[in-house]
């Protein structure tokens, strides 16, 4: 129990960017703990993305109720919640002070480019898991045999569609399914 604590608690203090920063540390935790697949993890960001909440917090209560059932669920998302919480506190009884401080604008530039890095890093890891069959064993020589051809000709054609008729992403989800279901067929 005090590792999951400490696990979600690591992922909160250290995502900076929003859900999709928090990946490559779920990623991570998955790899580091057993406590589920990166596989579990892929299927856990598109369930998490229909359902209302932040998308680390979806999957805290997931691994949390996996570990510890319902104590573990609630321990799990208060762990992940609990940095943002105490920095935006301090956050905000100082910005006053130091607003206009070049220094501190400085500071706030290289954590918007960190947290752009950390979802540039989780958009790789979520293709990486999707595109691919068996992703955890990937190398640069076996990358083509790897593909999942099917995942990557239905992403190009609900991007293009996506683009084209600048479609709701409700509408992209029902055309997924569609599209996937025909595949499969």
């Amino acid at each position: 129990m005090i590792k999951l604590i400490i696990w979600f608690f690591k992922i909160g203090a250290f995502s900076f960017g929003g859900g999709i920063a928090t990946l490559p540390h779920i990623y991570e935790m998955a790899r580091a703990t057993g406590w589920c697949t990166e596989g579990e993890v892929t299927n856990l960001i598109s369930l998490s993305q229909m359902t209302p909440g932040p998308l680390a917090c979806n999957i805290a209560t997931f691994v949390g109720n996996r570990v510890n059932g319902v104590i573990g669920s609630i321990s799990a998302v208060l762990a992940f919640i609990m940095p943002a919480v105490i920095f935006m506190a301090v956050f905000v009884k100082c910005i006053k002070k130091v607003q206009d401080n070049k220094g501190f604008d400085f500071v706030m530039s290289m954590v918007r480019a960190t947290g752009y890095a950390t979802i540039v890093n989780g958009s790789i890891l979520i293709i990486k898991n999707a595109m691919f069959n068996n992703p955890e064993n990937i190398q640069l020589g076996t990358c083509i045999q790897m593909l999942n051809i099917k995942a990557v000709i239905a992403s190009i054609i609900i991007f293009c569609i996506t683009k084209k008729y600048k479609i709701s992403a409700i509408k992209t989800l029902g055309i997924g399914a569609v599209l996937g279901l025909a595949i499969q067929i």
